[in-house]
C-alpha cells in the first residue's frame, strides 16, 4: 500500500495506533514482542513507533490489521478502512509521477510534473520521497525570497551554511556534490514571479554543478507553468531551464473506471455511484482530493442512518460543495 490518501486521514491513523498498542501494553500487559512477532517486525519497530509515531505504510497497515484481528475496526478508524481503496497509487497519474521521478534520477536529469490542483501531484512525489532516502520535499510559498529558499534547500540536504547568498549556495553545492539527493520542488509557481526568473536560477545553478554528482531536480505546479516556462522575453526568458528538461508529464485526472474502482470498498448503492462519477469527471478542479472531499462528507451524512450512500447522501454532501 502506498499513503493515505489524506495527510489528516494519516494522522488519525497514527494517533489511533498509538492509542491502541499504549492500551494494549501498558494497561493489558501484552509484549512489545508478541506485537511484533504477529506483524513480522522486530521490536524495535514497535517501540519506535509509540515513540516518534513515524513508521512506513506497511508497518501501519500491518498494525491496523492486527487492532482489527485483535478488538476490530475503531471509530477513529473506519474512515481510514473506507478510504483506502482511495489510495493514489492505484491511479494512472501517480504511476506516471512515479515514473517520470525514477527516470530522471535515474539520468541525474530534470523532470516536471504539472497538473490541475487536486489531481494527485504532490501525494505522488511525497510518496516518492517517502520511498526513496536520497530524495527531499520541499513546498514553496509566494513569501519564499532567495534567501528563504537556499534555507529551506539547504535545512532539507542536510548542509549547515554559515554565510549568506553566495556562501550558502556554494555550502548547498559543496554538500550535494558530497551527498547527492534528489530535489523535489512543489509549487513552483510560487519562485515564478513576474520578470523575475533569480529564484528559478538558482535552482538550476545547483543542478548544473551537481549533476555529475548523482543529483537531479524535480519541480511541480499547474498546468500554466509549462506557458511560462516557454517565455523567452527581455527579463523573463527561462530559456536556460526549459531546455534543460528531460522529462514532463501533465495528469489527466481520474478516470470513470478508477473512480468506480476506488468505490468499490464503500457501502453504497449505483444511483450514488453514478452520481459522484458524474460529479468527479466533469469538475476542472482535480478529482483524487475532491473525490475524498465528497467522499468524506457522504460518509459522516450516512453515519447518522443506515450507514449506506445514497443517492440522496450525495445530494446532501454536494450541497455545501463547490463541484
Amino acid at each position: 500500500m502506498g499513503m493515505a490518501l489524506l495527510d489528516m486521514n494519516k494522522t488519525k491513523r497514527i494517533d489511533t495506533l498509538q492509542q491502541f498498542l499504549t492500551d494494549r501494553i501498558d494497561r493489558q500487559g501484552v509484549k512489545q514482542k508478541e506485537i511484533a512477532d504477529a506483524i513480522g517486525k522486530s521490536h524495535t519497530y514497535i517501540w519506535n513507533f509509540r515513540k516518534t509515531g513515524q513508521a512506513s505504510e506497511e508497518v501501519l497497515t500491518a498494525l491496523e490489521k492486527y487492532m482489527y484481528d485483535t478488538i476490530g475496526p475503531q471509530p477513529a478508524t473506519l474512515e481510514v478502512a473506507a478510504t483506502k481503496r482511495a489510495d493514489f497509487v492505484k491511479t494512472k497519474d501517480a504511476s506516471n509521477i512515479l515514473g517520470l521521478c525514477v527516470a530522471t534520477e535515474t539520468m541525474n536529469g530534470i523532470g516536471a510534473v504539472l497538473g490541475n490542483a487536486g489531481t494527485g501531484k504532490t501525494h505522488a512525489l511525497k510518496e516518492y520521497a517517502s520511498r526513496n532516502d536520497k530524495a527531499v520535499f520541499i513546498r514553496a510559498n509566494g513569501m519564499m525570497s532567495r534567501s528563504g529558499l537556499l534555507k529551506a534547500i539547504a535545512k532539507a540536504v542536510g548542509a549547515t551554511p554559515a554565510g549568506r547568498g553566495e556562501e550558502m549556495l556554494e555550502d548547498i553545492i559543496e554538500t550535494l556534490r558530497e551527498t547527492p539527493r534528489v530535489l523535489i520542488i512543489d509549487e513552483i509557481e510560487q519562485l515564478m514571479p513576474a520578470k523575475n526568473i533569480t529564484k528559478i536560477e538558482i535552482l538550476r545553478t545547483i543542478h548544473d554543478e551537481t549533476k555529475d554528482y548523482g543529483n537531479s531536480l524535480i519541480m511541480a505546479g499547474p498546468v500554466w507553468v509549462e506557458q511560462k516556462l516557454k517565455k523567452r522575453t527581455i527579463g523573463e526568458n527561462y530559456g536556460q531551464i526549459d531546455s534543460r528538461i528531460d522529462y514532463l508529464y501533465k495528469t489527466e485526472g481520474l478516470s470513470r473506471d478508477e473512480i468506480l474502482s476506488i468505490l468499490q470498498d464503500y457501502d453504497m448503492n449505483d444511483a450514488a455511484k453514478s452520481q459522484i462519477v458524474s460529479l468527479i469527471t466533469r469538475t476542472s478542479k482535480g478529482g483524487i482530493r475532491w473525490l475524498s472531499k465528497l467522499l468524506q462528507k457522504c460518509l459522516d451524512d450516512a453515519s447518522v442512518g443506515s450507514g449506506l450512500i445514497t443517492a440522496e447522501t450525495v445530494k446532501n454532501a454536494t450541497a455545501m460543495m463547490m463541484l
